[in-house]
């Protein structure tokens, strides 16, 4: 498995920036309910992938079972 971490953090920042827009559109008062589960899914996909990134043991954990 290829190492996924920048040494200067770019790839916290991007993860970073996709939560602060995952989480824009779940509290969106405008947005429709496809968009907010659409949202929801990509925050579930988003928290397996920060947790293989930082924890490194994809086996392991609640996205091992």
């Amino acid at each position: 498995m290829s190492d996924t971490s920048a040494p200067n953090g770019k790839s916290e920042e991007f993860l970073d920036e996709l939560e602060k827009g995952i989480t824009k559109i779940i509290k969106g008062p405008k947005n429709s309910k496809a968009d907010k589960i659409a949202a929801i899914n990509a925050g579930i996909r988003l928290a397996a992938i920060r947790h293989k990134v930082t924890v490194g043991e994809p086996d392991e954990g609640f996205f091992g079972k």
